[in-house]
């Protein structure tokens, strides 16, 4: 097992989350706006998969060559692909029946069970606070869909499917972290 190191940057790290919550919203717009115009959404999936493929090769290939493919952990590395592609699949399905507030609303319990999953699975505790901030953002999700209210459909198992497969994802994620290149991860 080989550590990697990380430069510490709170400021650059502030800019990447941002660009990156913008850019996710961007491309849930986009995959709502593509599926309410009759798109498939097996096709959305494969290009949104395809054209991540093609940068990474494009930006990371120069750098590392082959190993950028070698991995200690095929297996874990196969399963998380396949709960990422499948917590996808869920998540437009989402879109095609439901606003995309309220499905991405709805798809936010994914921090609460990706925090009881890792207490379970990996014997990670979260702290009083951060417990506090996982149950107002909880009760955040609450508010949005009101139980008992009209939103609560049979397609509202869409995006709770989605939060249950992104948590494992999650959860696959840590598991090999320290054990594999992120690069590699990625």
């Amino acid at each position: 097992m080989q550590a990697w190191t990380y430069e510490r940057n709170p400021l650059r790290g502030i800019a990447l989350i941002t660009s990156a919550v913008f850019m996710f919203s961007a491309m849930d717009a986009l995959a709502k706006f593509m599926l309410s115009a009759d798109y498939p959404v097996a096709g959305l999936i494969w290009a949104r998969y395809a054209v991540n493929l093609l940068v990474m090769l494009a930006l990371l290939w120069p750098r590392m060559g082959g190993n950028l493919f070698r991995t200690t952990r095929p297996g874990l590395q196969l399963v998380r692909g396949l709960l990422l592609v499948a917590s996808t699949l869920c998540f437009y399905l989402a879109l095609r029946y439901l606003p995309l507030a309220e499905a991405a609303a709805i798809s936010f319990v994914g921090p609460v069970l990706t925090a009881i999953l890792a207490g379970w699975l990996l014997h990670e505790r979260a702290s009083n606070s951060q417990w506090i901030a996982i149950l107002l953002g909880f009760t955040g999700v609450l508010i949005i869909i009101r139980p008992g209210g009209g939103l609560f459909t049979p397609a509202a198992v869409f995006p709770l499917l989605t939060a249950v497969l992104f948590s494992f994802y999650q959860i696959v994620t840590r598991k090999m972290s320290g054990h594999e290149h992120n690069y590699t991860t990625l």
